[in-house]
């Protein structure tokens, strides 16, 4: 089955001061741009797809398919490494790196929701592949 992902990305060049609220947003006084994004709607896929580090609650990565199964959702469980949710915000003080954590953000949701669907269905088999494709 497909599996689709929803999102709402918002770009900005104002950073508004960081309200007081879980999971913490970090301040980063220098910072002028803002990328938000957020899972607003998903089939045959859990929305929370942004990792976070356990430690600093501080954003990881997009969640691959192993992460989607590993990693758990929503509240941290003690020990843990990660937890997933369904949204990610993040401070730059360059246009071009904001530019391309936003590019990225997209490129690795599109690319998890693809290999979710391939995954249940292509488990049996023999694969041989040329990465990058030509």
């Amino acid at each position: 089955m497909a599996a689709t992902i929803t999102h709402t990305q918002t770009r900005t060049d104002t950073v508004p001061p960081s309200p007081n609220v879980y999971p913490a947003i970090p301040n980063t006084l220098d910072a002028k741009y803002r990328v938000v994004d957020v899972v607003t709607g998903s089939v045959n896929i859990d929305p929370e797809v942004f990792v976070y580090r356990y430690s600093d609650w501080k954003f990881d990565h997009v969640a691959s398919v192993l992460d989607m199964e590993m990693i758990p959702a929503l509240v941290p469980t003690p020990g843990a490494p990660y937890y997933r949710q369904n949204f990610v915000v993040k401070d730059f003080s360059r246009e071009s790196e904001a530019a391309a954590f936003a590019s990225t953000l997209t490129s690795r949701i599109e690319k998890l929701a693809v290999e979710y669907t391939l995954i249940p269905t292509t488990f049996v088999g023999v694969t041989t592949e040329t990465l990058p494709p030509p």
